[in-house]
């Protein structure tokens, strides 16, 4: 047998080494309990290196959607609305994705306000000659901070008023409702309108003048539309039940823009009288 010391042989049963003089029974166990300590030390070492491989928490709704995504779930949904409500249906109900989504429907319709501003304080057409000018100067005149800010206040209104009254409705007639998901299907409605009669429109108008007034119609048609098809499909209403309660939430909302739009004419013709 081998001494586990100086490796010299010896007699098997022996007790001390005959070169070294080392205890070779006793020291056989300590020799084990190094090489399990080095294992064990290789293996911590092992262990250390390797890189901890933790599972990034997945963000639900708007913080796992970029901005480019709420601009094709926008496309998709002027499209293929229902198609793509269903698609996006579990997003529509989450905070932050309904709330960004008006606010992001609301900033591109203030957009083409301010470009349709610009054309029609620029464009100078004479009603005697029927001559066209672009006069650049008139830019100056325009409360740009009014113009944004108003315009943007009241398309994010009308989006909360829309959500709000169903919401509303809902309750009447004891029907679970989301109200952030109202609101991101009035927003998806606002798209048609926005793009028909703020884009298309004055297009279509420097052309033929009944033209911008065709896509108005359609705009307004294709939205209302949009809407009801979106929030029945989300509230889940049959019959004439169904009828009565579009009905009225409609005339709640007209009843209130009337009285809203009548409030500000009065107001803005009391400013211009004094």
């Amino acid at each position: 047998m081998k001494c586990p010391k100086c490796g010299a042989e010896n007699i098997e049963g022996s007790t001390f080494c005959v070169k070294c003089g080392v205890n070779i029974k006793e020291f056989e166990p300590v020799e084990e309990e190094v090489k399990e300590e080095k294992v064990e030390e290789v293996k911590e070492t092992v262990e250390e290196k390797k890189e901890p491989v933790s599972a990034a928490p997945v963000a639900a709704g708007a913080a796992a959607t970029p901005i480019a995504g709420f601009f094709t779930y926008l496309l998709a949904a002027l499209m293929k609305p229902k198609t793509a409500f269903k698609e996006e249906e579990e997003k529509l109900g989450d905070t932050k994705f309904g709330i960004i989504l008006s606010l992001i429907v609301a900033g591109v319709m203030t957009v083409l306000t301010i470009l349709n501003t610009i054309y029609t304080t620029v464009r100078v057409t004479s009603f005697f000659s029927g001559e066209t000018k672009w006069v650049w100067e008139n830019l100056k005149n325009v409360k740009w901070i009014e113009v944004i800010g108003k315009n943007f206040l009241i398309y994010l209104g009308v989006m909360f008023a829309i959500a709000g009254v169903f919401y509303l409705g809902c309750l009447l007639v004891k029907k679970d409702c989301s109200f952030i998901k109202n609101l991101s299907i009035a927003a998806t409605s606002m798209v048609p309108i926005a793009v028909c009669s703020m884009l298309l429109a004055p297009i279509g108008g420097m052309i033929w003048v009944q033209l911008s007034f065709i896509f108005i119609i359609v705009g307004m048609v294709y939205s209302c539309a949009i809407l009801f098809e979106l929030l029945n499909t989300n509230i889940k209403l049959d019959g004439d039940i169904k009828i009565y309660f579009n009905a009225a939430c409609t005339s709640v909302l007209l009843i209130a823009a009337y009285f809203i739009a009548s409030r500000l004419l009065v107001s803005t013709l009391t400013k211009g009288l004094f």
